[in-house]
């Protein structure tokens, strides 16, 4: 039985359905949030790509971040020839845009690549296979290669107030007293938390 549970477990991080403990420097991995491991993670090198993963993220299977997958298109050749063949470092090496960064409660579905330089906001969605190369604003829904605005989560009033809350922030022991608020309709949820403020 100790040995089945064994394989389980070991299953469970293959899949990406436990958090990592990251040993790497440059990279933060929110509260809550699953999917990353090492497989995700591309081209790091921690002094200059940081990648940073707010909490309550879902990142599916196969999601890549590009940390440093930039090759030099104005040298001759796009290939790094001087690292290649005379070992010589930092002249046509991989390129970066700089870091990702990946807010709160951020839904990055199947195999979807990150490219350097990208801020994910808040609540957002990003879809299935989609390439993004640009920032995504707060719950907007992209999707596509490159990834585009499809469509946003909520309107923008409502938006506003689900931001102000910051519920990422809140405690577990809060989180549990809140759980039917949480899992209202983000137009209720604005309507509700307002509704408290204000008594």
């Amino acid at each position: 039985m100790e040995k089945t549970v064994g394989l389980f477990r070991g299953l469970r991080v293959k899949l990406g359905l436990r958090k990592p403990i990251w040993p790497w420097p440059g990279i933060s991995i929110g509260r809550h949030s699953y999917g990353i491991n090492e497989n995700s993670i591309d081209g790091y090198r921690a002094e200059d790509n940081p990648l940073t993963v707010g909490s309550f993220c879902s990142v599916a299977q196969g999601v890549l971040f590009l940390c440093r997958a930039t090759h030099r298109m104005d040298l001759v050749s796009t290939r790094q020839i001087a690292l290649a063949i005379a070992k010589i470092e930092g002249i046509d090496g991989l390129g970066t845009r700089g870091p990702i960064v990946v807010g709160h409660d951020v839904w990055i579905g199947a195999r979807a690549i990150i490219m350097s330089g990208v801020t994910i906001g808040n609540g957002a969605v990003i879809g299935a296979g989609s390439v993004v190369t640009k920032d995504v604003p707060p719950y907007a829904i992209v999707a596509g290669s490159p990834a585009r605005i499809i469509r946003y989560r909520f309107s923008p009033d409502v938006v506003d107030r689900i931001q102000a809350s910051e519920w990422w922030t809140w405690s577990d022991e809060r989180i549990r007293d809140q759980i039917k608020l949480l899992t209202m309709s983000g137009e209720d949820f604005a309507a509700s938390f307002d509704a408290n403020i204000s008594k």
